[in-house]
């Protein structure tokens, strides 16, 4: 069962038992206020006992009642939030949907989720149209909260909420949510300071003893900071992967090849032995997710290759197997993919990096108090070290297996040197130096081109397995050889900008 996405932007306002909502015909642009009678709605909020959801502005709740019934889970996105949508379950008991504990799973785990709270509103909907279409509704709610403690609250709020799919453009939605708060306000509501119902009927959460990272500028402070900033895509994009969004799976790769990429190229800072085992925990998950993510990059190449070749020379017949052949592949290896993300393997990597980040393990060696500036350029000038080392390796046997691999070892090396420049450059003191910076979009250069050699390798060698089956099945297979001789074009291409961004690094 797919979960129904749809953005949120709304705003809430404090309202007295006796304040009259005002007149809303008079807005611009609206041409009728179509206000219903009060619905009863009930939702039960769920969370983990240290309250992990909340702590990242997440909510999950089964509400029942008024017209959107069922199970939701808002995720924050800027300004607005990205609200996900299941049916109720039918059954006697409540009964999470899986489909709604696994878009959680990177936060919960394997903890226990459990009921916080439940909150009954009596709910009046005031409908604002627009010509032929409902551009936002105004909801006047009367709120009573039990929280799991059996604490009582209650209140009365205003909330106004833009309609999904309107035509209104970014303009006219912002002017709309401002002349009707005008009105809100002049009407003797205030702009709501609370972040949810939730959170006011929970109040405050319980505050967790902050870390002293040390001075800013210090080794510790700039290491713990950056190594934050790469595990922020972990909890970004696991739940989109597992929501099919596109580019997804892509960039929870990134993320995860970011961090070990940041271990890799300080573990002569950090203490080696723990950034090893981490990494290759994190590895697991790499390898994962990119199996699958390979298959989607060679789908991405046979159609763009699909606009150059000459249907003389490469056949439908041929284009339509290697096709068939990648989507089952891609369907495959996500499966495994996702299976892995909902392991406790994966989970348990997830709480070894927890673990890390919450004191940086530094090497004996280094004062956490000095300044980061000296370890963190040495740490840069290495890198760039290893990445020369390789290449000239490689340019000395210029073909071969053994000449692959070093190349490989020198795009791998480059994505590591990018991904700490990254993640470095504007946390404050660690003063990289202008040239050290400048060497992220060198080296990214150097590891575009190193990557769109090996891609075109990979195609190369899985244009040749389809090939074979080809035959087998008594097909032509001329096509199959046009187009893995046309890769050979491309791959000379890509180490070109090679050599070019060896020199530039």
């Amino acid at each position: 069962m797919a979960l129904e996405a749809q953005r949120e932007v709304e705003r809430k306002y404090d309202v007295s038992a006796e304040i009259q909502l005002p007149d809303l015909n008079s807005v611009a642009g609206i041409a009728l206020v179509d206000s219903q009678k009060p619905v009863d709605l009930e939702a039960i909020y769920f969370d983990t006992p240290d309250h992990v959801l909340r702590r990242n502005r997440i909510t999950l709740r089964r509400r029942t009642g008024g017209p959107d019934s069922g199970w939701h889970v808002k995720f924050p996105s800027g300004e607005s939030r990205i609200e996900l949508h299941a049916p109720l379950d039918t059954g006697a008991y409540i009964e999470m949907p899986q489909e709604i504990r696994d878009v959680v799973a990177v936060f919960v785990r394997e903890n226990t989720l459990q009921r916080t709270a439940t909150l009954k509103t009596s709910r009046t909907f005031h409908y604002l149209h627009a010509g032929e279409e409902i551009v936002a509704q105004v909801c006047d709610d009367i709120v009573t909260s039990v929280s799991a403690s059996a604490q009582v609250k209650r209140w009365r709020e205003w909330e106004m909420e833009l309609e999904n799919g309107s035509s209104l453009d970014e303009k006219q939605r912002d002017a709309l949510l401002d002349e009707v708060e005008e009105k809100l306000i002049a009407a003797g509501a205030h702009r709501s300071l609370r972040a949810s119902k939730l959170s006011f009927a929970l109040g405050p959460l319980p505050e967790i003893e902050e870390r002293n990272i040390g001075k800013k500028g210090s080794l510790r402070a700039v290491l713990t900071l950056a190594f934050h900033s790469a595990a922020s895509g972990l909890a970004l994009w696991d739940p989109r992967v597992r929501r099919g969004e596109p580019d997804a799976l892509h960039q929870l790769r990134v993320s995860v090849r970011t961090f070990r990429g940041l271990l890799k190229v300080t573990r002569k800072i950090v203490d080696e032995e723990r950034a090893r085992a981490l990494s290759a925990q994190l590895r697991v998950t790499g390898q994962a997710l990119g199996t699958a993510r390979d298959a989607e990059v060679h789908l991405e190449i046979l159609e763009e290759r699909v606009d150059r070749w000459n249907r003389d020379t490469v056949s439908e017949q041929a284009i339509a197997r290697l096709r068939t052949r990648l989507e089952t592949e891609q369907e495959t290896a996500l499966a495994a993919a996702l299976e892995h993300l909902r392991s406790p393997e994966y989970f348990a990597t997830l709480d070894a990096v927890d673990a890390f980040l919450a004191e940086i393990p530094l090497n004996s060696k280094y004062d956490a108090a000095a300044k980061a500036r000296g370890p963190l350029r040495l740490a840069v000038d290495r890198q760039v070290a290893r990445i020369k080392n390789h290449v000239e390796s490689a340019a000395a046997i210029s073909e071969g297996d053994e000449w692959i691999h070093l190349l490989h070892e020198a795009r791998k090396e480059a994505k590591s040197l990018r991904y700490m420049i990254r993640h470095l450059e504007d946390v404050p003191g660690s003063d990289l130096g202008g040239r050290r910076k400048a060497l992220r979009v060198r080296a990214e250069g150097l590891q575009n081109g190193l990557g769109e050699h090996r891609d075109s390798l990979a195609f190369q060698t899985f244009v040749r397995s389809v090939a074979r089956e080809a035959a087998a099945a008594g097909e032509e297979t001329f096509s199959y050889g046009v187009l893995y001789a046309a890769e050979q074009e491309i791959q000379d291409f890509a180490l070109e900008r090679v050599r070019d961004g060896l020199k530039k690094l």
